[in-house]
């Protein structure tokens, strides 16, 4: 009887502790939750300010504009007219890297 008594004792700590566990486990995911869409627009602000840090800008200091327009994504056929083939060549290499990305 002794020996009963304990193991109901010790499945009924077990239960306890896998309440307290799975309530506080609960909470947890709660909170996680509702962190979640602050965190991912902060995720997204932060690979916007990367993104913003494209080295075309360095290659062709003398066409700030062009940047711009990469990361807008609004190139005009003129502005791509007027280039030469290595400044167009730059331009590739950083969509390609963007994409590896």
């Amino acid at each position: 009887s002794d020996r009963d008594t304990t193991e109901e004792e010790s499945e009924s700590l077990d239960d306890m502790d896998f309440l307290t566990r799975q309530k506080k486990l609960q909470a947890e995911a709660k909170m996680a939750l509702a962190m979640a869409k602050p965190m991912a627009k902060m995720q997204v602000e932060v690979e916007k300010q990367n993104r913003k840090k494209s080295p075309v800008a360095d290659l062709l200091p003398h066409m700030p504009h062009i940047s711009e327009c990469l990361m807008k994504r609004s190139l005009k056929p003129t502005d791509l007219r007027d280039m030469t083939i290595g400044q167009l060549q730059v331009i590739v290499n950083d969509l390609h890297s963007q994409i590896e990305s």
